[in-house]
């Protein structure tokens, strides 16, 4: 086994390219989860796997946008909204109105390709108003005081969280700017009710890139390692991660000192427990 040393300012983690199928990735020595942490465990999956399907969408239905819209930089689009529909993800691109807000261009995607491919005119430009709250919750929360990784603009994601209080998830992601190399900071979460911050965290300490090690082409990484600070448990930007760079994920809690495997089987998202 060989292995790359990441050290990111007091953290140092081992990523290991392995040769052969590790113990964890065939399903030995994996205990039950602890009943105390399966709901917080739940959350971290849906929420991860969520982000990952909206950001999917706006990356392809952006690129749908450029081939369709002759001219993007008088179009006046500010940004983009995902809504849950029947045939997968709305995405709208949206500009400023006396209005309010209103649709430049949509598509849908359901993950496998761009349809209802839109540019909305006057007559049919009107969004919903589940779409505003969206909007709206977007503008709440100022990027510029957050700590930043890269010169690069973040990521947004915007989704309601589910709860009964109509709260609003506002995700600001560190973008992956090389291919094979993923980011672990930098990403910060914001949960808006009623066009306030009632909540905000980030997901690390400190601004961490994992890549696939370019310098052996006779030796493939079939997984990435990270220790974490904050939680007892992965969160939703390890699930997102796992899912963006297609490769299983060991995080080790340090609360805990728990070692936790998250990759996904059967295309099901899975966080299990290992034994020490």
């Amino acid at each position: 086994m060989n292995c790359l040393k990441f050290n990111a300012i007091a953290l140092v983690v081992g990523l290991c390219a392995v040769t052969a199928n590790p113990a964890w990735a065939r399903g030995d020595n994996v205990v039950t989860v602890a009943e105390a942490h399966a709901e917080e465990l739940k959350a971290s999956i849906d929420r991860g796997t969520d982000i990952y399907r909206y950001d999917q969408a706006a990356w392809h239905t952006t690129d749908a946008l450029r081939e369709d819209v002759a001219n993007l930089e008088t179009s006046g689009i500010r940004g983009w909204v995902v809504t849950e529909v029947d045939e997968g993800l709305l995405v709208a691109f949206w500009k400023e109105s006396d209005a309010g807000y209103e649709a430049v261009y949509s598509a849908i995607y359901d993950g496998h390709s761009v349809s209802a491919r839109r540019i909305h005119q006057a007559s049919d430009a009107a969004l919903t108003d589940s779409q505003v709250r969206l909007i709206e919750a977007g503008q709440v929360p100022d990027p510029r005081k957050l700590k930043r990784c890269t010169r690069e603009r973040y990521n947004t994601v915007i989704m309601p969280t589910g709860k009964p209080d109509g709260s609003i998830f506002v995700y600001f992601l560190t973008p992956q700017e090389e291919a094979g190399v993923i980011p672990f900071g930098g990403h910060y979460r914001f949960e808006i009710i009623d066009e306030d911050v009632h909540e905000m965290r980030s997901f690390a300490k400190s601004c961490i890139l994992l890549g696939t090690p370019s310098d052996d082409s006779n030796k493939e990484l079939t997984a990435m390692a990270i220790t974490h600070l904050l939680d007892p448990v992965p969160t939703e930007l390890h699930v997102f991660a796992m899912l963006s760079a297609l490769k299983p994920l060991v995080v080790f809690t340090t609360s805990n000192e728990q070692t936790w495997q998250v990759y996904r089987m059967d295309r099901e998202v899975r966080i299990e427990a290992m034994e020490p």
